[in-house]
């Protein structure tokens, strides 16, 4: 028994694919704003993959053509090296200026460590600015970073053998000049001037 179809059908509905007459793609819209900070995540948490293939995913899930996607990809790896560059950067800065600090720091207690042992070895006050400079702290700290006093103490005592005028008469085997301005003598004087000459000090 034959029966009349009542509607028509579309017969190439129903062919190989079940899909409809592809129609013209939509025009792209404009290109979004790209939030790198976001991309960069989900770049970071693909375990699988090339990037440029997760760029491209990414990018086309934004409703990006082809030549805005590529535009964008080259954008993010030229944001993205830039930011290492600076994170690197500022990981070097604060490395060196945490070593300038210590340096200064250690410089600092080696300064009042000088000090300390050339009281204890009779050094004139106001020769422990020269003292000082002219001893060698290349030794006086430890691998640790802890001062060795003995070191410290063996370049004083080094100073002082070139320099034993730095030692109160007391300690020297000297005398103190009696009246007049106090001074030990025209030779006390004379090494004072020399030293206020080489390191440019000014006595009032």
């Amino acid at each position: 028994m034959n029966y009349a179809l009542r509607f028509p059908l579309d017969i190439q509905c129903f062919g190989e694919g079940g899909e409809p007459t592809p129609t013209e793609p939509p025009t792209p819209s404009p290109v979004p704003g790209i939030d790198y900070e976001q991309l960069a995540t989900v770049i970071s948490k693909r375990t699988t993959g090339t990037e440029d293939k997760v760029l491209q995913g990414y990018f086309k899930s934004q409703g990006l053509s082809q030549e805005q996607a590529n535009e964008a990809m080259t954008q993010y790896k030229t944001t993205q090296a830039t930011k290492q560059q600076e994170a690197l950067q500022s990981q070097q800065n604060i490395i060196k200026e945490n070593a300038e600090l210590k340096a200064r720091i250690q410089k600092s207690q080696i300064d009042a460590k000088i000090a300390e042992l050339a009281t204890t070895l009779g050094v004139q006050q106001d020769k422990l600015p020269f003292l000082n400079k002219l001893v060698d702290s290349s030794n006086a700290a430890k691998e640790d970073g802890t001062l060795n006093d003995e070191n410290i103490k063996a370049s004083i005592e080094t100073v002082l053998k070139t320099f034993p005028d730095f030692k109160s008469s007391s300690q020297s085997g000297g005398f103190q000049q009696i009246g007049g301005n106090g001074n030990q003598g025209s030779g006390g004087n004379a090494i004072d001037d020399a030293l206020d000459s080489a390191f440019g000090i000014k006595r009032k």
